[in-house]
């Protein structure tokens, strides 16, 4: 996680010093103390923040823990408990970033430890049963002059939970999978790329774009990087065969 941070990070410097350029500003008016943590473009937060749950993570399979959260008893009160938190205002509590996504991420955090690995575990039937009770009981609640399902992650946490217990890894599983971590990095500046090629495009037309050349763009890192990979294998297993011709001739 940290590699690919790194290398965003500095992409998306250069390209807002670049900016500053341009417009005859100073070069590094952009930077602000948190984006020694955060990155410098603002969506880079997920990538120290996911490897720190990782690091959880693991330390809750290496103690035993997750099977007991993921206890059916557990995780109905964890599922409800944070969404209702999150309902109420949670994600709202006055912080500076990147504390502020991190607060925003918890119950997502929550949900990835409830819930058991793709095609591993029992179906949790009663956690879906809980979680689009939450869901319900959320859409209810105002916030921001509109109700919690307004905001967007809602929709994913939603069909997490009722899919969760009938996905299995197949290949257009994998291939999203691949895919998916170029798309969040890459998407800002791919959509500012577009932008300066087509500037007078519709705000639908700029989007639809902007998706359609994020995606191919992550399909081309995708196919580049499985071709390195495969070249790196190949002569790696060159390396390792003996030349038989050592020896020859010199009898």
């Amino acid at each position: 996680m940290l590699i690919p941070w790194l290398v965003w990070s500095l992409i998306y410097g250069v390209g807002r010093t670049l900016e500053r350029v341009r417009n005859g500003e100073p070069l590094f008016a952009w930077w602000e103390p948190h984006m020694l943590i955060s990155g410098t473009m603002m969506h880079l937060w997920f990538l120290p923040f996911a490897l720190g749950c990782a690091v959880v993570a693991v330390e809750f399979a290496r103690r035993g823990l997750l099977d007991r959260v993921r206890h059916i008893y557990v995780a109905i009160p964890l599922v409800v408990v944070f969404h209702f938190l999150g309902a109420v205002g949670f994600s709202e509590i006055p912080a500076s970033p990147p504390l502020t996504q991190y607060i925003f991420a918890v119950p997502a955090l929550v949900l990835g430890l409830v819930l058991p690995p793709t095609g591993g575990g029992r179906p949790l039937l009663p956690v879906v049963l809980a979680g689009a009770a939450v869901l319900g009981a959320a859409a209810a609640i105002p916030i921001d002059g509109g109700s919690y399902l307004s905001k967007s992650w809602m929709y994913c946490v939603g069909i997490s939970v009722v899919w969760w217990p009938t996905l299995r890894a197949g290949t257009v599983l994998l291939t999203l999978g691949r895919l998916s971590l170029t798309i969040y990095l890459a998407h800002i500046a791919v959509s500012d790329v577009v932008k300066l090629v087509v500037p007078d495009s519709s705000e639908l037309a700029g989007n639809l774009a902007s998706l359609a050349a994020t995606v191919a763009f992550a399909f081309v890192v995708d196919s580049a990087g499985r071709r390195l990979h495969s070249v790196r294998k190949t002569w790696a297993a060159r390396s390792r065969e003996p030349s038989g011709i050592v020896g020859k001739g010199s009898r």
